[in-house]
């Protein structure tokens, strides 16, 4: 902005003032500028809402209304331009409303000389050219993180220290049924079941008071409440942030409906499986790569006397520990892929009695294809022999 014509307008109901500020500038010996010039408090507003200046001077009395009045219109009005309060005197309550209101600096009339002025014009242009680019920046980055936030399948949703919702994504929108517009501004107590909001609220309550939190950092999975009243199972990982003394909480949150339906049918396969195991007349074995027992039949506990004990987790060695050396081989061939079978084969008891069997034994398979232990068949045909 070094060669740049800084435009600057002046609002002041006195022409005489006009008059001494543009003789200010004229005299300033860094710089151009050009000087407009609004005689009331609503001229002022008016030139100052087109945005077409640099700068302001606004003088602090305009009739019967304030230049701290028009500074704080103009901001409420989400107008940046930097504005710089001229009152006739110093005034330490008048410099301090005026910052409040939004001014970027405060000059007394009597006491501003052309290189004052200047200087202060320099630092309010220049503050406010690092403002707006470092506004343009957090934008581009708050656009990013939208863009990413809005394409996650995930809901990913922001609110503030009381509980109040102030982001919403698509994600949040496709689980929940809410569109954005519908939300905002609402208390999370919305998208959870009745029977957990008293818990919600406490739970907020208490981390305002204590800071300490027991779901903050983690994940936890909950039940959720959808716009058509229907409930679901949720993963929630929760975090929490602050600006300046302000607090806020971001939660991403996934539907886990058809994960638990899957858990579900899986747990209720392995119950039938287990039962079919336990109470198929066979003698059956199922053992995991390092030979631990999954599951048996009740016959193979009978077969090979461990009525009685809780073999399941425990080594098929320590249950049976009088096993042939030359079983334990077949074992590890089955492990690596093989399938082995005998008609009839001695089996030497420690106690010195014997059985005979016929066997078979086999890899079982895990669904990505890697096996993931053997199956042992046996049949006690002593009695045959």
């Amino acid at each position: 902005m070094k060669n740049e014509t800084i435009k600057v307008l002046l609002i002041d109901d006195d022409e005489d003032d006009y008059i001494l500020t543009r003789g200010l500038l004229s005299d300033m010996k860094v710089g151009k500028y050009v000087l407009d010039w609004a005689s009331s408090y609503d001229e002022g507003l008016k030139i100052i809402e087109r945005r077409e200046h640099h700068v302001c001077l606004v003088d602090h009395r305009l009739g019967e209304r304030s230049g701290v009045q028009l500074i704080r219109k103009a901001r409420k009005s989400h107008l940046t331009t930097p504005m710089i309060l001229l009152t006739g005197q110093g005034d330490y309550d008048i410099d301090v409303e005026a910052m409040e209101a939004g001014a970027t600096d405060y000059l007394v009339k009597d006491e501003t000389s052309p290189a004052r002025l200047e200087r202060t014009i320099r630092y309010a242009v220049r503050l406010n050219t690092e403002r707006c680019r470092a506004e343009e920046a957090l934008r581009n980055s708050e656009t990013k993180f939208r863009s990413v936030a809005q394409s996650a399948n995930d809901a990913i949703i922001a609110a503030d220290s009381t509980g109040h919702i102030i982001s919403w994504n698509n994600g949040a929108q496709r689980i929940f049924g809410y569109h954005e517009t519908e939300v905002l501004g609402s208390s999370l107590t919305l998208l959870m079941p009745e029977v957990f909001r008293a818990a919600h609220q406490r739970g907020i309550a208490h981390h305002a008071a204590t800071g300490e939190s027991h779901v903050i950092g983690q994940t936890v999975e909950l039940k959720g409440l959808k716009k058509d009243g229907s409930e679901f199972p949720l993963e929630l990982s929760l975090n929490t942030w602050m600006t300046g003394e302000e607090r806020f909480y971001s939660g991403i949150i996934r539907d886990i409906t058809e994960r638990k339906e899957i858990e579900t049918k899986l747990a209720a396969s392995e119950t039938l499986l287990k039962e079919f195991v336990a109470h198929t007349p066979a003698a059956i074995a199922m053992l995991d790569t390092e030979m631990r027992y999954l599951q048996v039949s009740e016959q193979w506990l009978t077969d090979y006397k461990l009525v009685g004990r809780d073999v399941i987790g425990k080594s098929h060695y320590e249950a049976i520990p009088d096993l042939p050396e030359r079983w334990k081989e077949v074992h590890q061939r089955c492990l690596a892929g093989a399938v082995e079978t005998s008609a009839e084969d001695l089996f030497p008891r420690a106690d010195g009695t014997f059985e005979w069997l016929q066997w078979e034994r086999r890899p079982w398979h895990k669904a990505n294809g890697e096996i993931g232990g053997i199956m042992l068949f046996s049949q006690v045909i002593t009695l045959r022999n």
